[in-house]
C-alpha cells in the first residue's frame, strides 16, 4: 500500500487496519500503520485528523492526540462542532479533566463557531446510554463549571 502512488485512499486502509488492532487487542505500539497515514493527509481530506485523533485515543496515546490536534488547529480549515466534540470526547474518556476543560474553553473562544451546547448535550446522552456514567457527569460538571447549562 505504501508503494503505490496511484492509490489515493491509502489513508483508510491505515485507518481500518489499525482499527482492527485496536480492536482486537493486538497492537501494542501504533506508530508505523497511523505515521503512515498520517503523512498522507492534505487539508482537502482533514477530516481524517478526527479518526486519527479516535484511534489513538483508543490506544491512550496522549502525546499523539495532542499533536494531532495542534495540526488540525493550524490547517486553514473552518473548525466545526464534530472536531471539538472528537477531541473533548477523547480526553474525557481517558479522563483528561484538565485537557478537555482546556478544549471547552479553545471552543468558546473560537472566532469560527460559537460554544455549541446542544452538540454538549449530545456527547452527554451518548456518554450515559453507553454507560460512561463518570464521563457524562465530568462534562457535565465542566459545562455548568463555564456557565452553561443543558
Amino acid at each position: 500500500m505504501a508503494e503505490d502512488p496511484s492509490s489515493n485512499d491509502g489513508w483508510i486502509k491505515y485507518m481500518k487496519l489499525t482499527d482492527i488492532y485496536v480492536t482486537a487487542g493486538h497492537l501494542v505500539s501504533s506508530d508505523n500503520s497511523l505515521v503512515e497515514a498520517e503523512k498522507t493527509i492534505s487539508q482537502r481530506e482533514w477530516i481524517i485528523y478526527d479518526f486519527l485523533i479516535i484511534l489513538f485515543a483508543g490506544l491512550g496515546n496522549m502525546e499523539r492526540i495532542g499533536e494531532i490536534w495542534r495540526s488540525l488547529q493550524k490547517t486553514s480549515q473552518k473548525m466545526t462542532s464534530r472536531n471539538y466534540l472528537c477531541i473533548l470526547s477523547s480526553y474525557l474518556v481517558l479522563g483528561q479533566t484538565k485537557e478537555a476543560e482546556g478544549i471547552i474553553d479553545q471552543w468558546k473562544e473560537s472566532k469560527s463557531l460559537d460554544f455549541d451546547v446542544s452538540s454538549c448535550k449530545r456527547l452527554y446522552d451518548a456518554f450515559v446510554k453507553a454507560g460512561c456514567s463518570d464521563e457524562a457527569e465530568t462534562l457535565h460538571k465542566l459545562i455548568r463549571l463555564r456557565n452553561f447549562e443543558f
